[in-house]
This record gives C-alpha cells, sequence and structure tokens, in this order.
C-alpha cells in the first residue's frame, strides 16, 4: 500500500497507523510542542518528547536524542532523524541515529546522510509480510520489518 505524503502532520499519521513509535526532541519547551501537536492533529501518534528542560546538554550534544532513543527503546542504529537545523544534525549523528537532513545542502557537511527539502517527495510502503518501505526521493529508501 502506498500513501503519499504532503507534509510533517502527514508523515507523523502514516508512520503511526503502520506502527513505528514516533519521539520528538525540541530545543523549545513542553508547552510549546504541545501547542504544535495539537495545531497538527496528532495527539497520541507521538510516544516520547524530549524538550530543552530534560537535559542538561542540549543539541550539538547527543544527549537528547540518546534520551529520545532511551525512551523509546530502540537501538540508535534503528533510529531515523529529521532535523533541519546544524546543531540538530550534529546531535543527532552524535547519538548514533540515520539522520535526514531538511533543508539544504549545507546539513551534509554536518552530517547529514542526504536532505530533502521537505516531505512531499516521502512516501510509505507497506507490504503483507509486515515489511515497510520508507521512500525519500528516488534515490533513497529505507526498509523497516515490524517486530
Amino acid at each position: 500500500m502506498y500513501k503519499p505524503i504532503k507534509g510533517v502532520a502527514e508523515l507523523i499519521l502514516s508512520l503511526h497507523k503502520v506502527g513505528i513509535r514516533i519521539g520528538t526532541v525540541t530545543s523549545g519547551w513542553r508547552e510549546k510542542i504541545d501547542s504544535v501537536i495539537k495545531l497538527l492533529k496528532v495527539d497520541g501518534c507521538i510516544s516520547v518528547i524530549v524538550e530543552r528542560d530534560d537535559v542538561t546538554k542540549g543539541k550539538p550534544y547527543p544527549d537528547p536524542f540518546l534520551l529520545a532513543i532511551k525512551r523509546l527503546n530502540i537501538p540508535a542504529n534503528h533510529t531515523i532523524v529529521f532535523e533541519d537545523s546544524s546543531s540538530g544534525v550534529k546531535s543527532a549523528v552524535a547519538a548514533g541515529t540515520y539522520c535526514v537532513g531538511i533543508g539544504g545542502e549545507n546539513l551534509l557537511s554536518v552530517g547529514a546522510q542526504f536532505t530533502i527539502t521537505d516531505f512531499s517527495a516521502v512516501k510509505i510502503v507497506t507490504h503483507p509480510n509486515g515489511q515497510i518501505m520508507i521512500s525519500f526521493d528516488d534515490q533513497h529508501q529505507l526498509t523497516y520489518i515490524n517486530p
């Protein structure tokens, strides 16, 4: 099954629907992320939220992503992070995650695996055997097998 993605809300809903747990790591405060989650209408889709007050060292240190990974109980190398800032990419990469840059190619120089301009080309493809393919663009795809 193929579902087109138009924006971050659609991506979150699509990943949640196929059973992929989602975490949010932000340098902002909890009240702000709660407002955004409600605005996007993705309440109940986010399993873990790490905000600035949860860690002593924020981005670019790996601490925020390491805490999210611990709370999600997923190995770092099985974690995909979407980041739009240099400090966020550095943090995600230092935590050992697979980081997709959102925005310009300048994010490649700080460790993003590749960049996309937005979520419009992202596709979620599910197979009857439980395999899920996330296609980011024509050149980048990842396969996930639901446990």
